[in-house]
């Protein structure tokens, strides 16, 4: 099979499928965005771990 038979499948393939393609596509965006702001958020409120200090006689 050549590239273009694949291409030709995976079209027929989307068209079929369309709602649940489209579904897929949307949730993924999402949850990347929820990510990326959940990373950035949690980089800036980050605080310096807390040291405790022992005294050894």
């Amino acid at each position: 099979m050549f590239l273009q038979d694949y291409i030709i499948r995976i079209r027929a393939w989307i068209g079929t499928y369309k709602k649940e393609v489209a579904l897929f596509v949307v949730v993924a965006l999402m949850m990347s965005c929820v990510f990326g702001l959940g990373y950035l958020w949690g980089r800036d409120a980050s605080s310096p771990p807390i040291v405790i200090e022992t005294h050894r006689n």
